[in-house]
């Protein structure tokens, strides 16, 4: 088969000559941009990269051969030379943090009283493991609750710093869950707005999901990510919040669903993002830390916002800050506003909101109006401690997310 390497890859990614790189295998697209159900742009704005997550979030396996056909060549050899490379660069990572930390323990343990010097001798080890580094991100949040937050930084600065340099080293060492499928059964559906449903079913399987994780649900020959607002009695009760489209085959089948009906899901490998604890997060496959969290969210774009809003605010040594911007088209179309402004009243100085409608409505309204622009996401923080995360309809993600190319990591979920 031939080997295709990442820079010929690259350079289809236009309409005239569109590939596609879907688990190791290219795919030349090109004749098929004109069918695509969903249009040529999503699949040209995926041209010359690895789609493998977009596609298999959204279609079977099977559905490569069926209308991708037979793939032209795999991904060469000298990208794989590269990876192991990078593999063998990031194994001595543990080492050099190790030094650092030694450095910054000793420091710490001069501040502190006779007591916690002995508690830090015995306690504090170089971050061989993800879970030392869950650890320590909890020794940083109980410092800022004693009012000892120059100190916590002083800590652990240098090893965030050197993190978010080096990629999957610590990643790999955390246990991913595989994929798996399960049943749910529709237990009760509330109406929300004219076209927005609160769908609450029970799990077959226990669903342990981290806030951002999605579910995947098939129906009606379709298969669709959706990010529960809410699992609990032990992962078996999932509370879906979905927007029901005039064209949407999926949430038209979920509309119409009797109490009682089963629904087939599946949690997959991979997501674009999983938040831990402590400004831990995982973006596809990749760990990483930050200390602030700016959101943008559209419609029901605020759905896997809310799971991780939820997570970070009910940890009180969790020190995350959260900005949320949210759009809609009146204030009668935002979702889970009570629950959000609930939030923002008990946690005013760890999570800050925002809304924004299409027009100014007749009964008075305090914030803003029009699409999002960049006087908009002023609102928001962007230094290099900050992660962005955008969620909403394409064609408003499209358009923030150019307008967001100077706040650091940005995240399209």
């Amino acid at each position: 088969m031939r080997c295709i390497t990442h820079e010929e890859l690259s350079q289809h990614k236009t309409a005239a000559s569109c590939w596609l790189l879907i688990e190791g295998q290219v795919y030349d697209v090109t004749s098929f941009l004109s069918k695509h159900p969903g249009g040529s742009g999503l699949l040209v704005e995926l041209g010359g990269l690895d789609a493998t997550e977009d596609f298999l979030g959204m279609h079977p396996r099977d559905y490569l051969k069926q209308y991708l056909g037979e793939s032209i060549g795999q991904l060469g050899e000298k990208e794989n030379e590269k990876e192991k490379e990078e593999e063998e660069e990031e194994e001595s990572a543990p080492e050099l943090i190790a030094a650092e930390l030694e450095i910054e323990t000793a420091q710490e343990n001069e501040a502190c009283e006779e007591e916690e010097e002995e508690e830090d001798k015995s306690e504090h080890h170089p971050p061989s493991t993800t879970s030392n580094m869950v650890l320590l991100t909890q020794v940083r949040g109980t410092l800022a609750y004693r009012n000892l937050a120059p100190l916590a930084t002083s800590l652990l600065t240098p090893y965030e710093a050197f993190y978010s340099r080096k990629k999957h080293w610590a990643a790999k060492r955390r246990p991913t869950s595989s994929a798996f499928t399960f049943n749910l059964t529709l237990k009760g559906k509330d109406i929300l707005t004219h076209n927005t449903l609160r769908l609450v079913f029970q799990s077959d399987k226990e669903l342990r999901l981290d806030p951002g994780q999605h579910v995947y649900l098939c129906g009606a020959d379709v298969m669709r990510p959706y990010t529960p607002v809410e699992v609990a009695e032990h992962g078996q009760r999932v509370v879906l919040v979905i927007k029901v489209y005039d064209q949407g085959s999926l949430t038209q089948y979920l509309s119409k669903l009797n109490v009682n009906s089963i629904v087939e899901g599946e949690v997959k490998d991979f997501d674009k993002f999983r938040y831990f604890n402590n400004g831990v997060y995982d973006a596809k496959g990749e760990e990483k830390w930050c200390a602030n969290m700016a959101m943008v969210a559209g419609g029901t774009g605020i759905t896997p916002m809310y799971s991780i809003i939820k997570k970070v605010l009910s940890d009180p040594f969790d020190t995350t800050r959260i900005w949320l911007l949210y759009a809609n088209q009146t204030p009668y179309d935002i979702l889970l506003k009570s629950e959000l402004d609930s939030l923002a009243k008990m946690h005013p100085h760890r999570f800050h909101i925002w809304y924004t409608i299409d027009s100014k409505p007749s009964t008075p309204w305090a914030f803003s109006t029009g699409y999002i622009n960049t006087r908009h996401l002023s609102f928001l923080p962007s230094t290099q401690a900050t992660v962005t995360l955008l969620c909403g309809p394409p064609p408003m993600s499209a358009s923030v997310a150019k307008l967001l190319n100077t706040h650091g990591q940005v995240i399209v979920l």
